[in-house]
């Protein structure tokens, strides 16, 4: 029972961090992070992937360079390929991967968001989720379970005198 404990605080403990230093790190350092929901970007960024984008400029932008930008309505955001670049007028032509033609509006400063730095797939669905009162809810409870199973772990047993839950004995 002691070491069940042990290896779960370790392991959940583990987990939590890996999540939170993947997840907030590209936040903390000011990158935007958006939630891909339609598959114009298929195959190479599936439906549930999280796009993490860093401000630029449009002179810094080259063909082949993945951006995020608004539509004229100023809400909703897209994430597609630069197909072509007009640094002297200032505009960018885009196109989803897969799209068979390019998009109807080229993409100037105003409405460009930035460029994809980072792309994680399958943590769209996290995310969102994480963003409602009980996703909040749930990393709370997780967080006081790893905390808990670590308290009660630790009053146990003396953690020097307790195997690592990763080794055969």
């Amino acid at each position: 029972m002691k070491r069940l404990l042990y290896c779960m605080s370790e392991i959940l403990s583990f987990l939590y961090l890996l999540f939170s230093l993947t997840v907030m790190t590209p936040i903390l350092i000011g990158w935007k992070y958006y939630v891909v929901t339609s598959g114009s970007m298929a195959p190479s960024i599936p439906v549930g992937s999280v796009v993490f984008v860093k401000n630029c400029e449009i002179r810094t932008l080259q063909e082949g360079d993945v951006i995020t930008y608004k539509l004229p309505d100023g809400k909703t955001a897209v994430t597609h390929r630069v197909m072509s670049v007009d640094k002297a007028n200032g505009w960018v032509r885009t196109q989803g991967d897969a799209n068979e033609r390019e998009d109807d509006l080229s993409v100037t400063q105003e409405r460009l968001v930035g460029k994809v730095v980072l792309t994680l797939r399958g943590f769209g669905a996290l995310l969102l989720f994480l963003g409602t009162v009980r996703g909040k809810l749930c990393a709370c409870a997780l967080g006081a379970v790893v905390w808990i199973l670590s308290a009660l772990a630790s009053d146990l047993t003396d953690r020097k005198d307790q195997p690592s839950c990763l080794s055969l004995q």
